[in-house]
Order: C-alpha cells, then sequence, then structure tokens
C-alpha cells in the first residue's frame, strides 16, 4: 500500500530527485503526495537549478570567506541572499515561494523531479498511466476545492476523454476558485508603492522596464488591443523623472501588467487579461490628459 511505500511522512528532497513507481497509484491525488515527498523547500532539484546559474566559487562572497572553516549550510544561505538581493525580475511574484520551493533558470530547462515508471511497454499500466497523468494536470488546476476527484470526473463527463488545451482554456475557469488573498485594489495599491521605489532606483528601474518588455513580447497577442499604449508607457517608465508622477503612474500599471495575482488568471489567454487591459488604458488615458494639460 502507498502508506508502505513512503508515499506519506518521509521527506527524501534533500539528496533524491528521482522517484520510481512501482505500481501506479488509483487517483491523481496519491499520485501528488508520493511526489511531495521530492517536491519540496530547498529540494536538491531546486538547488541543482540553482547551481547552473550561481557556481559557488563565483559568488563574491565565498571568495571572501573561502579560507575560514564554514558551519553546515552555511554556503547555501549565502547562495539564497544572493539570489533574492538580484534586481527586479518576474520570480519576485512567486510570492514567497522563490527562491526555496519554485526556481526557473536562465536557460529555461526546468527539472523538479524525474519519474520512472516500473511497468511492462505492452501492460495496461501504460494507458492507465496517459489518463493519470491528465487527471493529474486537471486535479492541479483546481487544487484546493472540496471533492477534487468528483469535479475531475464532471469534467470528463461533460468534455470527454478528448481534451486539448484550447478546451480546457475555455472551459475550466467555470470549475475554478481563486485561492489568492489580493483583490484588485490590493494589487493596485502595491504596485503603486513598488512603482514608487522603482522609479526612484535607475537599477530598479532597468531591470523592470527589461522585464515588462519581456512580458509584453512574450504576451503580444492577448495585448494586441493595448499594444500601443502599453509601449507608450514603458517608454514614459523610462525615460520619465522621479519626481514626474506619469511615470509613477505608468509604472504602476505596468507593475499591475506583471503581476499574475488578480481577479482572473493570465494563464486564461482568452479572458485573463481583460483585467489588465483595462488598467492598462486608464493609465494611458490618464497620462496623455496629464501631459495635455502641462503642455497647454
Amino acid at each position: 500500500g502507498d502508506d508502505l511505500s513512503g508515499a506519506g511522512g518521509l521527506d527524501f528532497h534533500l539528496y533524491c530527485k528521482d522517484i520510481v513507481h512501482w505500481n501506479l497509484p488509483s487517483n491523481p491525488v496519491d499520485l501528488e503526495q508520493r511526489e511531495g515527498r521530492l517536491n519540496r523547500f530547498n529540494s536538491l532539484a531546486i538547488r541543482d537549478m540553482i547551481c547552473r546559474d550561481y557556481p559557488l566559487r563565483q559568488l563574491p562572497v565565498f571568495r571572501r570567506h573561502s579560507e575560514e572553516k564554514l558551519p553546515a549550510g552555511l554556503p547555501w544561505k549565502w547562495v539564497f541572499d544572493e539570489i533574492e538581493s538580484q534586481p527586479l525580475n518576474q520570480q519576485v511574484f512567486k510570492q514567497g515561494l522563490f527562491p526555496h520551493w519554485i526556481y526557473e533558470p536562465r536557460d529555461g530547462q526546468i527539472e523538479i523531479l524525474r519519474r520512472h515508471l516500473m511497468f511492462y511497454s505492452n501492460s495496461r499500466d501504460v494507458i492507465r498511466y496517459q489518463k493519470l497523468k491528465r487527471d493529474l494536470s486537471i486535479y492541479r488546476l483546481v487544487f484546493g476545492q472540496p471533492r477534487q476527484q468528483d469535479i475531475v470526473r464532471r469534467i470528463r463527463e461533460n468534455l470527454g476523454d478528448a481534451i486539448d488545451e484550447n478546451t480546457l482554456n475555455r472551459y475550466l475557469p467555470a470549475y475554478m476558485i481563486n485561492l489568492s488573498p489580493f483583490t484588485t485594489s490590493t494589487v493596485m495599491n502595491d504596485a503603486r508603492k513598488k512603482a514608487t521605489q522603482i522609479i526612484a532606483n535607475q537599477p530598479e528601474r532597468d531591470a523592470f522596464v527589461a522585464m515588462v518588455k519581456q512580458f509584453i513580447e512574450t504576451h503580444a497577442e492577448e495585448l494586441e488591443a493595448v499594444m500601443r499604449e502599453a509601449e507608450a508607457l514603458v517608454d514614459i517608465v523610462e525615460q520619465g523623472d522621479a519626481r514626474d508622477g506619469t511615470a509613477i503612474e505608468s509604472a504602476t500599471a505596468l507593475y499591475y501588467l506583471v503581476n499574475p495575482y488578480d481577479d482572473i488568471y493570465d494563464f486564461y489567454s482568452k479572458i485573463g487579461f481583460s483585467d489588465d487591459i483595462e488598467v492598462i488604458k486608464r493609465a494611458y488615458a490618464k497620462v496623455i490628459s496629464g501631459s495635455d494639460r502641462r503642455a497647454s
């Protein structure tokens, strides 16, 4: 049974990133529980990805202390401190999960764990495994709701087994609950505070502008309706004075744009950017009208 197989209560994450399934669990919840033995705080997989970006001997703090006898664990504290001190980037929106739970390496090659399955290639478990993977992806999307298995069953009854990504994007919002504690007003207030700091600090401003430009390029299709306005706001942030209210107003809207904690998940490309588009439009109209008043 799963209790005897180590599916619960054991932590292997500090020294393992390979998991072997001798059999398949009956539902996606048990599969998630099993693999949670490795996918944990400061796991080996997380530290391996960090090492690709931050070789220990290249860290200035390591070179300063390389001759000292180091207490156990101290080098990793230095590494995490170094990561968290880096200029603004998209990972700041991991809300406490970065970098100890979630880390996206610069090469884009994310590897949390390696799954090994112990059944013959012609076994019926091959088909069961494909279904289990599909159910697991749906379960993760609705994670946090009660009776997850009933929800998965309901989706399958409504949509059938041939579920593609476009179909999921159209129908899954009706099954989801946004568990984020942040309301739109909370996110906007936070964006204004961050914008004031960003405009006043040139390295942060440069990092922020680079992050926003990349975000806009990545989501060009979703932001097509406000591409001109968004690019104009970026220019204002890039060139504006710290005392200029239009620069702060522009940075506020752009910070809201790249922050995923809004009323509708940005994941849903057809609807998830609707609130961001409205924020961009309002900010653009405000800064343009302000510029017109100053010009007159």
